[in-house]
């Protein structure tokens, strides 16, 4: 308790990204206490020079009614409204 939606989106794709070989990580949280919405992408180093998180996130930000940004290996957004199913599918079609 205590943390937030986006740090332990930022934890978890840590994790992730030290398990597995190639992988682009998307991952999303509601936050309860400011009913926002938290949305991260991460990319591991062996896709780095293929795929940009920071373009990742701002192109699908406005889907979650939000701003985004970051750098190329994580970035993430925030926004007003949940529409996760939709952000995944337009992350996917970048891929």
């Amino acid at each position: 308790e205590g943390e937030t939606p986006a740090k332990v989106l930022r934890d978890l794709s840590d994790v992730i990204r030290s398990k597995v070989g190639k992988a682009v990580v998307a991952l999303a949280a509601k936050d309860k206490a400011k009913n926002t919405s938290a949305l991260l992408v991460a990319i591991t180093k062996d896709w780095q020079s293929t795929y940009d998180a920071g373009k990742i996130v701002k192109s699908v930000a406005a889907i979650l009614e939000g701003t985004g940004g970051g750098k190329a290996d994580m970035a993430q957004a925030g926004g007003k409204n949940f529409k996760f199913d939709e952000a995944f599918k337009a992350i996917q079609g970048q891929l």
